[in-house]
């Protein structure tokens, strides 16, 4: 049996992803005593914001337009509905571990670029800044990396 689904759901769950990666990298720039980690996480902070205008903006045009029906099956949809029902709440007390705030800066990375992907694999013409948005997602796993090495927290 195909199952139904609607693009936005996954926009709007890229949304709460990113307001809650602002929020974890706004709470990391306040704890960071350093400058030079202050600066790095106000400036992921400042790219999640952008990111959850966007993806904001995307979902009301999404909105407008009909579910998806037809190739996709119920393993598929609930696979979907998972991603969409996953909550993106940090513990504040993790910001206190500078290992583990990376460990999820990395995961919050990663997550933005499956959602986009599983977007990507149902629009059968994805809007060009699905990829951009991608890249930018990978820079920013490397950008974790370099300051996971350059900070010694391997």
């Amino acid at each position: 049996m195909a199952g139904t689904f609607q693009v936005v759901d996954l926009l709007n769950s890229l949304v709460r992803l990113e307001h809650s990666g602002n929020a974890f990298y706004s709470k990391m720039a306040e704890r960071s005593k350093d400058r030079a980690q202050r600066d790095f996480f106000r400036f992921l902070a400042d790219q999640e914001e952008k990111h959850e205008q966007l993806y904001t903006g995307l979902a009301q045009e999404y909105a407008k337009r009909p579910g998806l029906t037809g190739d996709l099956d119920d393993n598929y949809v609930d696979y979907l509905q998972t991603l969409v029902n996953q909550s993106f709440d940090f513990d504040e007390s993790i910001v206190e571990d500078l290992r583990a705030s990376v460990q999820f800066a990395l995961s919050l990375e990663k997550d933005t670029i499956i959602f986009i992907g599983e977007i990507e694999t149902l629009l059968a013409q994805p809007d060009p800044i699905f990829r951009q948005i991608k890249d930018e997602e990978r820079g920013h796993i490397r950008m974790i990396q370099k300051f996971r090495e350059d900070e010694g927290i391997l």
